[in-house]
């Protein structure tokens, strides 16, 4: 549009010179010079075109704050999207644990509510996963799945939105049972429950500790990403 404006510039610029032409030879009624209403006619045309010029110089102006506007709209929706990526999870209140969730005649032998649990906590019935852990540990405190049981209630509870209550199972791992096996995984979902709980220093604090501690593993390599992710 603004190419289309020039052009109608210097059209107008030759009808001008045209009619210049013409009336600086009044006299002149052959093929010197133009007639009066051949004149009149490209005063006219300059007229229009510069009606058209004006016209389309005010439509370029509206273009250019349209764009303005929705370059600004943009800007703002992208800056509002990041921030609420950003921003972590927010707590929830811990679920009771609802009659319905259980299984009925859940098994005594302590190794089968433990067995009984993992399976219902992957069938995501964690309410009654965590039911069966807790009763593994009550039965069963030394065993040596003790500390699995452990962290599997801290699981149940971060798989249902409990993330209070998921972290004090998993320092309950990482304190009760400092030499089992889920320590490190522990830790890493620790840290994972303070960031949803805004607790943005405790969670770095505790993935720096994991770095130090577990050297080379895949719970160190989480520790790192989240770190990163932090940053």
């Amino acid at each position: 549009m603004v190419a289309m404006g020039r052009e109608t510039k210097s059209l107008i610029l030759m009808l001008l010179l045209a009619a210049g032409g013409a009336s600086a030879v009044p006299g002149a009624a052959g093929s010197a010079g133009a007639s009066p209403s051949e004149i009149a006619e490209l005063k006219r045309m300059v007229l229009e075109l510069r009606r058209e010029l004006v016209v389309k110089e005010v439509e370029i102006r509206r273009l250019q704050n349209e764009i303005a506007r929705l370059k600004s709209e943009l800007e703002a929706a992208r800056t509002a999207a990041e921030e609420a990526a950003a921003a972590p999870p927010l707590p929830l209140e811990r679920p009771a644990i609802e009659e319905d969730d259980l299984a009925a005649e859940p098994p005594a032998n302590p190794e089968a509510l433990y067995d009984d649990g993992y399976t219902l906590f992957h069938q995501q019935q964690y309410a009654a996963a965590e039911e069966r852990f807790q009763r593994f540990l009550a039965a069963s405190a030394t065993s040596d799945l003790s500390d699995n049981a452990q962290y599997w209630i801290g699981e149940c509870r971060f798989a249902r939105g409990d993330y209070r209550g998921a972290l004090e199972a998993f320092t309950a791992t990482v304190e009760r049972y400092p030499d089992g096996n889920k320590v490190p995984d522990a830790m890493v979902k620790a840290g994972l429950c303070l960031e949803a709980l805004g607790d943005r220093e405790g969670a770095i604090e505790t993935y720096r500790e994991i770095q130090q501690r577990f050297r080379g593993t895949a719970a160190a390599a989480r520790a790192s990403e989240r770190l990163a992710a932090l940053r």
